[in-house]
């Protein structure tokens, strides 16, 4: 390992009480599977322990999936391993959840485990829109989960989805509604319809409505944003909103750092190398090599990310530290005077204006 930068680490858990009807991740329901599944994880993280020796980590991240389905013996075995890598002191360790598995007693386990920081899948305060889109938990389970996780953390999040609401009344009552809970982080995420996704099919039926209109979608972010600001909220990301502090976690995906991926469908950075680890469970399960997808990140497509993914951030791109890492101006890689009426160069920061984040992706083709 040649770095000595610290890194993050991302493991993904498979597994769900059942799938949402949205869900495009890697998961499914068979819970019996999750003791093997322990097994190869805590397998392949010591592989890595091998490779990354005593470089530090600051922050873990256990997605899914839905971690929180886990007994409380596989949480363990798994926090055990964890904690052979060299965790800084403040280490953020996030770990998702949704409200139908995270009773007291799994909340307790997690915090007697090292995890800091709390993520909770509501995606929206209103019951008929998460029955629509195959959630399990209604919104009075939130509220009793949110009580019971205030008393073991201080930093959670929950996730939110624009265009599950079918309503911009309907969505406004959410942010309304959540902007109020003793919550320091908020992710407003929009809903992504597969072709092939049990929701496409009930849209198709007409048994589900939800907001497709690319113009009701983006008046419903731009409410999100004014409420959220007015309560304390400060947007760090494109899709990230902290009264706190911003997710370590992600902030480090969105700088291009360094992270290692564990488990089935997890991907990994490190020096230079990209790799996507088998979507097959009962691959993964058989252990041994279980990459099958790796890549060498070369100097122009490292630049290409850094500007792809530094312009979600609100605070941009540094463009002293492209220079220190890349030996050569922004402006001499690529042409900004193509969006000049989107980016604004800010001393060392070139960002986007803030009312123009809805233009991402054409930002993004222009300059790429």
């Amino acid at each position: 390992m040649k770095t000595k930068e610290p890194i993050s680490i991302y493991i993904h858990i498979p597994f769900c009480r059942r799938k949402c009807f949205y869900c495009d991740f890697t998961s499914m329901c068979n819970l019996s599977l999750q003791d093997r599944y322990i097994d190869c994880l805590v397998a392949e993280a010591e592989r890595y322990l091998v490779k990354v020796g005593d470089v530090e980590v600051k922050s873990v991240f256990v997605g899914g999936g839905t971690p929180s389905v886990l007994s409380p013996d596989n949480i363990a075995r798994l926090f055990d391993c964890i904690k052979k890598f060299n965790l800084l002191p403040d280490c953020e360790i996030t770990v998702e959840g949704n409200p139908e598995s995270l009773d007291k007693d799994k909340l307790r386990c997690f915090h007697a485990n090292g995890v800091n920081r709390l993520s909770v899948g509501l995606q929206s305060v209103n019951d008929d829109s998460l029955k629509s889109i195959g959630r399990l938990h209604s919104y009075k389970d939130f509220l009793q989960c949110l009580d019971n996780a205030c008393n073991f953390f201080d930093n959670i999040n929950a996730d939110l989805m624009i265009g599950v609401d079918s309503t911009f009344l309907k969505f406004r009552h959410t942010v309304d509604t959540v902007v109020k809970l003793p919550l320091k982080h908020l992710s407003f995420y929009a809903l992504e319809i597969y072709p092939d996704s049990e929701l496409r099919r009930l849209i198709d039926k007409g048994r589900v409505s939800v907001v497709e209109d690319e113009d009701i979608l983006a008046d419903m972010y731009d409410y999100a944003c004014e409420r959220l600001a007015d309560n304390g909220f400060s947007r760090y990301e494109v899709s990230n909103f902290s009264r706190q502090s911003p997710c370590r976690h992600n902030l480090n995906y969105w700088q291009c750092g360094e992270y290692i991926g564990l488990g089935v469908a997890a991907s990994g950075y490190l020096n230079h190398i990209r790799y996507t680890n088998t979507h097959s469970l009962e691959r993964y399960l058989k252990g041994g090599s279980v990459r099958t997808d790796c890549s060498y990140i070369n100097r122009q497509e490292s630049m290409r990310e850094f500007l792809m993914l530094g312009l979600r951030l609100e605070q941009g791109i540094s463009l002293s530290d492209f220079f220190n890492r890349y030996g050569r101006q922004l402006t001499e890689v690529f042409d900004i005077s193509k969006c000049k009426d989107y980016l604004v160069q800010d001393g060392d920061a070139l960002r986007v204006c803030n009312d123009k984040f809805y233009a991402l992706n054409y930002i993004l083709t222009e300059l790429l």
